[in-house]
């Protein structure tokens, strides 16, 4: 699976893959003929990937591992990897969470706004889900930013967080004539 757009080549790790992108020292990324870069997983990722995505890709349905790994952003100029994201599960009540990181090196370029629209298209054709959504503590501006520059819709808030909504399809209306 390969989602291309303008700068960057987005792809979802498969289980080894995402062993590999966990162990750094730039295992993945020389195993993937990819510039070696000063990437480093933040603990909130490495538990993630530690607690939820390797766990749930031993158990989940070979279709859904898409909503149980971390996705990729390589910049194809580059070939080094931008910025990651991943999502909270699969999709529930036709929304899907997502997560994302950009790394520093890389921040402040458009590169997580460019892979989340481009995650958002090929979303488009995904019939589980008609929504993306996202949360960001109220004091994380950049993040907030991102969002906004995505066009996601702020939804509420709660216990310090904030909540938003990006439709990825417009909303099906039943009529009976």
């Amino acid at each position: 699976m390969l989602i291309q757009t303008p700068r960057l080549d987005i792809h979802p790790l498969t289980r080894p893959q995402l062993e590999l992108y966990l162990a750094e020292q730039n295992l993945f990324e020389q195993t993937q003929g990819l510039q070696i870069s000063d990437r480093v997983l933040n603990e909130d990722i490495k538990g993630l990937i530690r607690q939820f995505y390797l766990p749930s890709l031993q158990h989940v349905k070979s279709e859904l591992y898409l909503y149980y790994t971390v996705w990729i952003a390589i910049d194809r100029a580059l070939q080094q990897i931008v910025a990651e994201f991943g999502f909270k599960g699969a999709p529930a009540r036709q929304s899907l969470e997502i997560g994302y990181d950009t790394f520093p090196p890389f921040q402040q370029q458009g590169y997580i706004c460019e892979a989340i629209r481009g995650v958002a298209t090929w979303l488009h054709n995904v019939r589980e889900v008609h929504q993306l959504t996202a949360e960001t503590h109220y004091a994380n501006i950049p993040s907030i930013r991102v969002l906004e520059k995505c066009r996601f819709a702020y939804s509420h808030s709660e216990n310090n967080m904030l909540y938003w909504k990006l439709k990825v399809k417009p909303a099906v209306v039943n009529r009976q004539l």
